[in-house]
This record gives structure tokens, C-alpha cells and sequence, in this order.
């Protein structure tokens, strides 16, 4: 004789759905209510007319300032596109067609890559390549610095003469300035 198991009776209201319902109202008043109004301030005129019209896509066409910027615009995203697509479709299909090492862990990188919010990107960014703390601006200033510093040795060796001392520099304008003139104390 086999006993059935059954789930306990539901007390009280279920209030799932209206969670959900409550969720997708905030996010429809924090995410398409300000897309709504950038869209319709988009073809509202500037200044006291303030009726509809076309003439700010105009402008933003057809004005030479914005031509660099769009294009770049479209240039950055048609790059990021094709190689987010050969890369994706490249990990998909070693994913899913191969054995390869540690495929779950690679399935899992990429689905945490949906969840991880865009600002970590942004601060990951900020680390790597801030300008007082970046590590890339670290090491950028390191190679630099030596650099300079085997520029500057160069420099001494070529100014030196053949008996050691400096070259003189050529009479005329002292220090650039024109008619003998004598340069502003800066206070």
C-alpha cells in the first residue's frame, strides 16, 4: 500500500503576481518613462514655439560639427557587433559541439556577464585606466619614465663637445624673447 502524499492547503492570498505587477510598473516609470520624454522632447522646437518638428534631426544631420561623432558612433557599434558575434558564436559552439575543458564553468561566466550590472564594467574600467590610479597609466608612466630618462642621457651625450664641454647655444634672442625685452615676473 502505497500513501499519497499531497501539499498543504494554501492559506491566505498569494501575492506573487502582484509583486511582478509592482516590479514591472517601477521599471516601466524608471526606464521608458524618461526614454518617452527624450523621444518627445526629440521633435519639440527650442525656444517660445515649443510646437512639433523635424528641424533637431535636421540639424543633427545635416550640421558638419556632428558628422565626426556619428560616424564614430556607428563605426564603434557595427565593430562591436561583428566581433561580440564571432566571439559568442565561437564560445557557443565550443560550448555545446566540444569537450572542452571546463565548458560549465565558460557557460557560467557568460550568463553571470548578463547579471553583472554595466557600472562594474565602468568601475573595472576606472581601475585599469583611471588617470591617477590606473594600473594601464601605471605602467604607461613607468615605460615612459625610463624612457625619458634614456632620452635625456642621449640628449647630454649629443650636446657634449669633443673636449666634454657643453655646446654653446648660438647669440641672438635670448630664451625666445623678441627686442632684447625683458620677461614678466609671474606672481
Amino acid at each position: 500500500m502505497q500513501a499519497q502524499l499531497s501539499l498543504p492547503a494554501r492559506r491566505g492570498r498569494d501575492f506573487t503576481t502582484l509583486f511582478w505587477v509592482a516590479i514591472a510598473v517601477v521599471l516601466v516609470i524608471l526606464i521608458l518613462n524618461p526614454i518617452f520624454y527624450l523621444f518627445k522632447e526629440s521633435f519639440t522646437a527650442q525656444g517660445d514655439a515649443g510646437g512639433w518638428t523635424l528641424m533637431n534631426y535636421v540639424e543633427a544631420f545635416s550640421n558638419p560639427l556632428y558628422y565626426s561623432p556619428i560616424v564614430a558612433t556607428l563605426w564603434i557599434s557595427l565593430s562591436v557587433g561583428v566581433i561580440s558575434l564571432v566571439v559568442g558564436a565561437a564560445l557557443a559552439w565550443c560550448v555545446s559541439r566540444t569537450d572542452i575543458p571546463m565548458a560549465s564553468m565558460i557557460r557560467n561566466l557568460i550568463l553571470a556577464s548578463f547579471v553583472t550590472p554595466p557600472f562594474l564594467g565602468a568601475i573595472a574600467w576606472i581601475f585599469l585606466a583611471g588617470p591617477r590610479e590606473g594600473w594601464l597609466n601605471d605602467i604607461h608612466r613607468f615605460v615612459a619614465a625610463s624612457a625619458g630618462r634614456e632620452r635625456r642621457r642621449e640628449r647630454r651625450e649629443r650636446d657634449q663637445s669633443s673636449d666634454g664641454h657643453p655646446q654653446r647655444m648660438p647669440s641672438g634672442n635670448p630664451g625666445g624673447r623678441e627686442n632684447g625685452q625683458q620677461g614678466r615676473s609671474m606672481r
